[in-house]
């Protein structure tokens, strides 16, 4: 198996999956105090506190805005301006993030909003809920190339085939058990992804621990 410096979950559960808390990846970088945190649902604040006690720089990488993935997003923005005297970068595709941010009384001043960053080499809209943008992100992270779905029902052509040839190294998908769900069944993405790199594909976003064990079964590796 090639060696990977996987990213790190604050939880890697779906949004009724409380053993194993919303799913939220992360990078550190311990010397200089920078997050960056991918999603940030209504059941990871408590995690967040009590894991970083010194910031620095925070990115947070939005995929969509279920309460599963920016419950706590307004809780986090406050706390890196009152405990730590910085202003988060947030990072979604479209300015609707703003709108339900001020909802929420965050004002735009307590956030830097891009719609992008550096090591995002490319934005993909996924399918997932009807009336609402979601998207994957292709990241440049470790010297290597990673596609991270967010919540996806199923896995873009365009990502599978760069997979396959190996312009991509690693996936980190949603996965379920369930079927005629808004996420990836674990079987469908056991059909279209060969067995031989199943062991490059890191499940997250986990129903409960059937879908693990399946998961497991199949040969994907899981997200920890």
């Amino acid at each position: 198996m090639r060696k990977h410096k996987a990213l790190k979950f604050i939880g890697t559960g779906s949004c009724f999956n409380v053993r194993r808390i919303n799913n939220s990846a992360y990078y550190y970088n311990k010397k200089n105090g920078t997050l960056v945190l991918f999603d940030c649902g209504e059941s990871i604040f408590d995690k967040l506190v009590k894991k970083f006690k010194r910031l620095n720089k925070v990115i947070v990488i939005i995929t969509h805005l279920h309460s599963d993935h920016v419950g706590s997003l307004p809780s986090f923005i406050a706390y890196c301006n009152i405990i730590f005297l910085i202003k988060p970068i947030i990072i979604f595709p479209d300015k609707s993030i703003i709108n339900l941010l001020k909802q929420m009384g965050i004002e735009n001043n307590s956030y830097v909003y891009k719609s992008s960053c550096n090591f995002i080499k490319e934005t993909v809209k996924v399918e997932h809920a009807k009336n609402l943008n979601c998207y994957g992100y292709i990241l440049n992270l470790f010297g290597k190339v990673i596609y991270y779905s967010g919540d996806s029902k199923t896995l873009s052509n365009k990502v599978l085939v760069d997979f396959i040839e190996g312009k991509i190294d690693y996936i980190y998908h949603d996965m379920t058990r369930f079927n005629n769900t808004i996420h990836a069944n674990v079987l469908y993405l056991a059909k279209i992804i060969p067995k031989s790199l199943r062991k490059d594909v890191y499940a997250m976003h986990l129903d409960d621990l059937k879908t693990e064990l399946l998961a497991r079964l199949l040969r994907f590796n899981i997200a920890k």
